[in-house]
């Protein structure tokens, strides 16, 4: 990322963009998960995960972004990202709520286990049956 020096300061340069744009990228990450069914008790922990979502689709391709301790293209997150809806909003919160150490980096950790959802859903759901049906 290019720097500029600002008042005698150091300030990452970052690229311009429309007032309300985020705003507007949250709107359109809200409907695609279908946040307006996510329970009272989790909406804002969803906001937030919508947020993160938005964030990232923002960022340029060329922006590198951490997920599970990997710098990854933006491009790529953004892609797998894109693939995020309602069942995998609902697992990632389910997973912090079981969570029993602290979570130091909590935007961190959201973000690599909405791109770990992506890979994990049917692992996930599949592996929770069994435990349910065999008393695991």
């Amino acid at each position: 990322m290019k720097n500029l020096v600002l008042d005698g300061q150091r300030k990452a340069a970052r690229p311009s963009r429309p007032v309300g744009q985020f705003s507007t990228k949250l709107k359109e990450v809200q409907a695609r998960i279908e946040y307006s069914c996510i329970g009272r008790g989790d909406q804002a922990q969803a906001l937030e995960i919508c947020m993160i979502i938005a964030e990232v689709d923002l960022l340029p391709d060329e922006y590198d972004i951490q997920i599970a301790g990997d710098k990854l293209p933006a491009r790529m997150v953004k892609e797998i990202f894109g693939m995020i809806e309602h069942d995998h909003v609902e697992m990632v919160i389910e997973n912090y709520k079981r969570e029993r150490r602290e979570i130091k980096f909590k935007k961190s950790y959201i973000r690599t286990a909405l791109y770990q959802s992506v890979f994990e859903i049917e692992s996930h759901y599949i592996n929770q049956t069994a435990a349910r049906d065999f008393g695991g």
